[in-house]
């Protein structure tokens, strides 16, 4: 009989794996009714009860985030008087959950590992259909079923279970990142065949995310000098074939143009309600409400587009729209976790955990200039992956990092760190 300590653990794992594989299952629906919930809405639910059970060992950090979390909605809902209730109801439930269970798989190898791995089985199963998305088709192979999300048909193109082409291809350059810090050839392979399918999106996440994602990779305390090379290399020869076969004949005809001019203008349309002195936002789920603006900024700028923007194309800038200062506060809190956690000592001895760090990095560049769905669970990675990566026992002084840790730093850097 395994003691409550081993259970909560092996349940913790268990739903890390779960956790790992749905991240990539966004657009498809379960129990479909007015507000049709995906699998990651009820695998967070099924949580609750171990998120619970692990409360009184969860990080001070993420307890930091979670009160913070929950005091920007509810005094965006109290002071603005235009809230959703489901946007509230999400905010609430499943992304206070998400965000409870998301730091306390940091905080333990088996966790780590086991969330790791079904986010690589996930990874390579959505690279597939995709590439049958390709091959056949996708109209005749769509199998999203989440009305949450708007759909338009992608002919030509491949979404697999995501609810739009970037949000695929974003998810494939983190999987390809994550891929080239493994020390496998497998590992490595896998990484070219994300990279592959991700250049075949035509997606324009490729240049926005993929130049600082890299460079940071690179700086990452402890990364091999060949995966970077192997990486940069792979990259770049991805972005060359993207650019020459896709994306020039979108720049020639204005196409990109106009695209890249209706994102710019709904993100800065984003920043309206705190320009004109709304402090707490326009409310919650009042998304949409961000058009007005958006036209304001056109205007002003110069900018030309033909499509309307129905909402922010970016997760990050939708919360200081619906939200305000306090959802700022809650970023700037993130950030300084973010930032403790990149800088961290111990991090560099341990191969899960400086992936969950770039996961936590692409999640923070997808959610400022990509995906303003704030279903996307991946969007919220950043504010709790740091939180419990801190918690894992490593800190930047030598005397702090865990006896483990510590075993495996080289006799001369242990001494020389203690000097210090």
């Amino acid at each position: 009989m395994p003691s409550p300590e081993a259970l909560r653990l092996r349940c913790l794992a268990l739903w890390a794996f779960g956790a790992g594989i749905f991240l990539w299952l966004p657009a498809l629906a379960i129990l479909p009714a007015s507000f049709p919930l995906q699998p990651l809405d009820l695998w967070v639910l099924a949580g609750w009860p171990l998120a619970l059970w692990c409360l009184p060992l969860c990080p001070p950090a993420i307890l930091w985030i979670v009160a913070l979390h929950l005091s920007s909605t509810l005094l965006s809902s109290a002071f603005t008087g235009a809230t959703s209730l489901l946007a509230l109801g999400h905010s609430a439930l499943f992304a206070t959950g998400a965000l409870l269970l998301f730091a306390q798989i940091c905080t333990r190898p088996l966790s780590r590992t086991a969330f790791l791995t079904g986010f690589g089985f996930a990874a390579i199963a959505m690279t597939v259909l995709a590439l049958a998305q390709f091959a056949f088709g996708a109209d005749s192979l769509d199998f999203r079923s989440n009305t949450t999300f708007r759909l338009p048909p992608h002919t030509g193109r491949a979404f697999a279970l995501f609810p739009e082409v970037s949000t695929l291809a974003t998810h494939l350059l983190l999987a390809a990142l994550i891929a080239f810090t493994i020390p496998h050839r497998a590992s490595w392979i896998a990484g070219f065949g994300f990279l592959a399918t991700h250049a075949l999106t035509q997606s324009t996440v490729a240049l926005l995310i993929a130049p600082p994602a890299l460079l940071a990779a690179g700086a990452l305390h402890g990364l091999d000098l060949r995966r970077i090379s192997a990486l940069g290399i792979a990259l770049i020869s991805v972005a060359a074939i993207f650019w020459l076969t896709f994306y020039a004949p979108r720049w020639e005809n204005g196409a990109a143009l106009r695209s890249g001019a209706m994102r710019l203008a709904s993100v800065l349309g984003a920043f309206g309600p705190l320009a004109s002195g709304d402090w707490f936002g326009a409310g919650l789920g009042q998304n949409g409400a961000v058009t007005a603006h958006a036209y304001a900024i056109a205007s002003r700028l110069g900018l030309q587009f033909a499509q309307v923007p129905q909402g922010i194309n970016s997760h990050l800038a939708t919360r200081l729209f619906e939200e305000g200062l306090p959802a700022l506060f809650l970023m700037i809190t993130g950030g300084h976790f973010f930032l403790r956690a990149w800088h961290h000592d111990g991090l560099r001895f341990d191969a899960m955990q400086r992936s969950l760090l770039l996961l936590a990095l692409g999640s923070l560049l997808s959610g400022g200039f990509v995906t303003g769905y704030r279903t996307i669970y991946t969007n919220w990675l950043w504010l709790a992956f740091p939180a419990g990566l801190l918690a894992a026992g490593y800190s930047p002084s030598a005397r702090q990092i865990t006896p483990q840790v510590r075993s495996k730093i080289p006799k001369s850097r242990r001494s020389e760190m203690s000097r210090k």
